[in-house]
């Protein structure tokens, strides 16, 4: 709307688009041990470190905003949706684990990542084979 000084005289004109790079905080190896090496139960043993150090209980978690974790924002700007998100998220992945046998079409094979720039993200074109589980009657 209007143009914005920062104290050292550097002025970002108005109508600029700003934005950051999340790439850093969320592949150093310091914060995630390994980044880009699949691990499923990546942010699980993270917590549990975390505990048994002492630090808060909710680090780590799905919905955790900080420096290193910015896939919701961070600050007064986190992603005020990002409860609910996941939320959702959760009923989904349950009704799927209970209702559905699920397999990779190529078994004991992760699909490779894919890479757009540096976003990071899985392989659209994998194939994942659903099967309808059948109700067992009570015996």
């Amino acid at each position: 709307m209007k143009d914005y000084e920062f104290s050292n005289g550097m002025t970002i004109p108005a109508g600029t688009h700003v934005a950051v790079s999340t790439h850093r905080p969320h592949f150093d190896d310091q914060i995630y041990g390994d980044p880009k090496h699949f691990d499923g139960f990546r942010f699980y043993k993270l917590r549990q470190a975390s505990k048994s150090k002492g630090e808060p209980g909710r680090k780590f978690d799905m919905t955790w905003t900080s420096a290193d974790a910015l896939h919701f924002g961070a600050g007064k700007h986190a992603c005020p949706g990002r409860f609910f998100a996941a939320c959702e998220l959760k009923l989904m992945f349950a009704h799927l684990i209970t209702n559905y046998d699920m397999k990779l079409a190529k078994e004991g094979v992760r699909p490779a990542d894919q890479w757009l720039s540096i976003l990071c993200m899985p392989n659209t074109s994998a194939k994942v084979l659903f099967r309808k589980r059948r109700c067992q009657p009570p015996t």
